[in-house]
């Protein structure tokens, strides 16, 4: 009987048995996990706070608009935690640290 699996797999599937017994290797779902995303309607909001209004006016710490201060008023406004996406977002938007906002 062949299973097709790979040595890597089996490797790591002895290594995870001896470090956490049966109860690690029992199947898990698989990819990437849900969450930490703004829905279209939260983003649409954000976006339109950013850009109707200047950065003291937020409240936010820096006079740009840094990833950070990004992050911290999308989790002030909707309780979700995106540091390290937050830069897709203002690429979307077309927005950046050093132009906030696209001038005409």
């Amino acid at each position: 009987m062949s299973f097709e699996v790979g040595v890597r797999a089996v490797s790591k599937w002895k290594k995870v048995s001896r470090e956490g017994g049966l109860r690690a290797l029992r199947s898990r779902k698989q990819g990437r996990r849900h969450g930490g995303r703004l829905y279209a309607r939260q983003a649409a909001n954000i976006q339109a706070l950013i850009i109707g209004k200047a950065p003291n006016q937020l409240r936010l710490p820096n006079c740009l608009l840094a990833r950070e201060s990004v992050a911290n008023l999308m989790a002030r406004e909707y309780g979700v935690a995106i540091p390290p996406t937050v830069w897709r977002y203002l690429k979307a938007w077309s927005m950046s640290a050093q132009k906030p906002v696209r001038w005409a």
